[in-house]
């Protein structure tokens, strides 16, 4: 079979998984109308009809990520690399230097004037970074990525105004509707940097393993992504904290945004209630965006625990399912419910622990800058390596009108 042979087949795959991948989504939509339907005529959350329902709309999800991902592979795989495993990105070289090595190789000995190195991470081994901090956190792994090039990087959308068509008229040209405008958000990076030191002990008995740097790496960006998440929900220019003042985060960008949509959960009918409450933010979102895909809640862990233990009777669809951050993975009428551990700043400036969050999950966008950096030196008096990593980081959502933020949740709901 030669090569086009096997492109055309290639194509052939990919149009009838689009095609299944399409009857999946209006199966889907369907589902989240009829969960919706269901909600709207106050049905219990515990109700059996719910359960089949959420169960249904959970195969759907995965099937459709599921195709999503191999179209995604064919794509992204060479022709001639389709039937291989893609290779992984080799961090040799990355933190401990290759001269290092090869002097120790022939010398066994840890020459300490080697040790200095750094340098801005080629193309292959930045992303691979980006995606391993992403990786580490359920939140940043779920939102839109965006690997800037040039900061700041616009987000621009297009806004309609309602009821723009009029009644033709013959003979007669219609006056222009200028209903369409635009509007622009800013993904403006700040910097960041990341210091940590390596014993002397630790390169001594990993040097020359294949895991040496790889466990360096796990460790880096570990601790990236807790604070990058961390950042994320609880960051705000305006303070004077030394972490949370670095740059605003996503609760802060959309305070400043007079498109979301605002809810005041101090307000409704039963404050301490976790299912009243997901109700009255959910009322909140426009009637026309609630089937929106992606449309998920993202809240406080203690929340989550609350919406748990009042749902427990549902054991089919709660009991055997898997873990996130060490909750089942909730659902209220379809929509998922993230845990975001991070949502329990008591600031004032912030309040990130009475935020109820419903948008499409797409909405939120991380941005992190290609441009990744890591810096190594000895210090002779400590003696370890010290290792700096910087990169640029961003925060924003795409569109106000797609965005419901509950705010003022009461205290029972936020363990205080």
């Amino acid at each position: 079979m030669n090569e086009h042979d096997l492109q055309t087949i290639m194509d052939e795959i990919k149009s009838v998984e689009l095609r299944l991948g399409s009857q999946l989504e209006t199966t889907a939509q369907t589902t989240v109308k009829s969960l919706l339907s269901l909600e709207e005529r106050g049905t219990d959350p515990k109700d059996q009809k719910v359960i089949d329902l959420e169960s249904r709309l959970g195969d759907s999800e995965k099937q459709t990520a599921d195709l999503v991902e191999k179209i995604r592979l064919l794509e992204a795989t060479p022709l001639n690399e389709r039937t291989n495993k893609a290779s992984e990105v080799d961090w040799n070289g990355t933190f401990i230097p290759k001269k290092l090595k090869d002097n120790y190789a022939q010398t066994r000995t840890l020459d300490t004037a080697l040790l200095a190195s750094g340098g801005q991470l080629p193309d292959d081994a930045a992303s691979a970074f980006i995606n391993s901090v992403a990786d580490q956190q359920v939140l940043i792994r779920q939102v839109s990525r965006r690997v800037m090039r040039d900061t700041p990087t616009h987000i621009d959308e297009l806004v309609t105004t309602p009821r723009s068509i009029i009644e033709a008229t013959e003979s007669t040209a219609p006056a222009v509707a200028d209903s369409i405008t635009t509007a622009r958000r800013t993904l403006n990076s700040k910097e960041i940097i990341l210091a940590e030191d390596i014993s002397l002990d630790f390169l001594e008995q990993n040097i020359m393993l294949a895991g040496g740097e790889q466990a360096i790496m796990e460790i880096v960006t570990r601790q990236f992504a807790n604070d990058i998440a961390d950042l994320g929900i609880n960051g705000r220019d305006a303070t004077v904290h030394a972490f949370t003042g670095i740059i605003d985060g996503w609760i802060v960008q959309a305070d400043g945004d007079g498109n979301v949509i605002d809810v005041d959960l101090s307000a409704i009918a039963a404050p301490t209630d976790p299912v009243k409450t997901l109700k009255a933010v959910l009322k909140a979102m426009p009637s026309g965006l609630k089937t929106l895909p992606g449309q998920t809640f993202v809240v406080n862990t203690n929340h989550a625990i609350e919406y748990a233990d009042a749902v427990a009777s549902r054991e089919t669809t709660l009991g055997d399912t898997t873990l996130v951050n060490g909750l089942p993975a909730l659902r209220y009428f379809g929509f998922p419910l993230i845990a975001e551990g991070y949502m329990s700043d008591t600031t004032a400036s912030v309040l990130s622990d009475r935020q109820v969050i419903l948008t499409p999950i797409s909405n939120i966008v991380f941005g992190m800058a290609r441009a990744v950096t890591v810096e190594s030196q000895w210090n002779q008096r400590k003696r370890v390596m010290e290792y700096t990593l910087t990169a640029k980081v961003a925060y924003q959502h795409a569109m106000g009108r797609q965005y419901v933020k509950g705010h003022t949740l009461d205290a029972a709901l936020r363990g205080a």
